[in-house]
């Protein structure tokens, strides 16, 4: 072979060599970018589900209550905004938050916020310069306006075509889409624009992990109201069975709560002793009674109260509420009355 031939083969080879690693290369870089669009949709999957969960510890109990979601940000800045802002020394996340009052629609639209403002200060769902994650909710689950019961029966409306209980839709699309508005996205397409990453948050998603912060709240105080009740009946653990005493009046399952958050004891009719309830929480953890997330809610009808039979005898022991085990499929919080070893008279 003369040297114009080998010249020629050993271009072939560099030439295929640089186009194999241009390929790995991107492939590479294309799978990376994929990988971290994931991650970040899923931290704030993560931080929506938190916020929903503990709704109570951002808003106090005149808030809309666990279960509910921000409304969308429909007026996110570009760059240049938050340049500009940055070298003004102003708030680069004013305009970064969501836009309440929402819920006009089954399904509510944009970018997901940025923050939102708590009792504590600001909640991040994420920590990017500028709004790229685009955000769909069901109009059911909107915290503004307080006219949204979110409970165990509460359930999504966003349909995907893979089923029809989703509650949120995220979704980070290709960057060929930037210049799209989500609501666009979301009226034209109705799911995750094509090559975009996009995570959920199903009806499931969301029940479970409500139902135990609500489960959580509600056996805390019922025992610190036995406990309580105890304390101010000179008859030490009697107080419990003069209790258990007012549970025969087969109260709803309102005035039942009612009776055992109650710190009072009473020694009237049924009658009289329902009237006695509602008087004594016209005020309820400070706020009106029916302003009372809980109340508002309707959470009372989805506890289920049960007294295991050695608790009507306290001579030797104290009970206590336990939460028994529940899953995502159940729309019950079944509280026990127990035997508590561990605080023998």
């Amino acid at each position: 072979m003369n040297q114009s031939g080998y010249s020629m083969l050993l271009a072939l080879f560099i030439l295929f060599g640089i186009s194999g690693l241009w390929v790995s290369g991107t492939w590479s870089v294309e799978s990376t970018y994929h990988r971290d669009r994931t991650a970040e949709l899923e931290k704030a999957r993560t931080a929506l589900i938190s916020y929903a969960t503990n709704y109570i510890d951002h808003y106090g109990v005149e808030g809309a209550g666990p279960g509910h979601l921000p409304c969308p940000d429909t007026d996110a800045p570009d760059v240049s905004d938050v340049v500009n802002d940055l070298v003004n020394e102003k708030d680069s996340w004013a305009l970064d938050g969501p836009n309440p009052p929402c819920s006009k629609s089954v399904v509510e639209s944009g970018w997901l916020p940025r923050h939102v403002n708590t009792n504590a200060g600001r909640y991040h769902f994420h920590t990017r310069q500028r709004q790229r994650i685009w955000y769909a909710v069901s109009g059911r689950y909107i915290n503004n306006p307080l006219n949204r019961v979110v409970n165990p029966d509460t359930v999504g409306n966003i349909d995907l075509g893979q089923g029809n209980d989703f509650v949120a839709v995220l979704t980070l699309p290709p960057l060929y889409t930037d210049a799209m508005v989500p609501q666009e996205w979301w009226k034209n397409r109705g799911s995750a624009p094509q090559g975009g990453a996009y995570t959920v948050i199903r009806t499931t998603d969301l029940r479970e992990s409500v139902m135990r912060r609500v489960a959580s709240w509600t056996v805390t105080r019922l025992n610190l109201a036995a406990h309580n009740r105890c304390l101010a009946d000179s008859n030490g653990p009697a107080c419990q069975q003069s209790a258990y005493s007012g549970h025969a009046c087969h109260f709803d399952a309102e005035v039942e709560l009612l009776f055992w958050l109650s710190e009072q004891l009473f020694a009237s009719t049924c009658d009289d002793m329902e009237l006695e309830l509602r008087s004594a929480f016209e005020l309820f953890d400070g706020a009106p009674y029916v302003r009372h997330w809980f109340v508002r809610n309707s959470w009372f009808n989805y506890i289920d109260f049960k007294i295991n039979p050695a608790c009507l005898d306290t001579e030797n022991s104290i009970c206590r509420f336990v939460v028994e085990p529940f899953g995502a499929f159940d729309n019950t919080i079944s509280l026990t009355l127990r035997m508590d070893p561990d605080q023998s008279v």
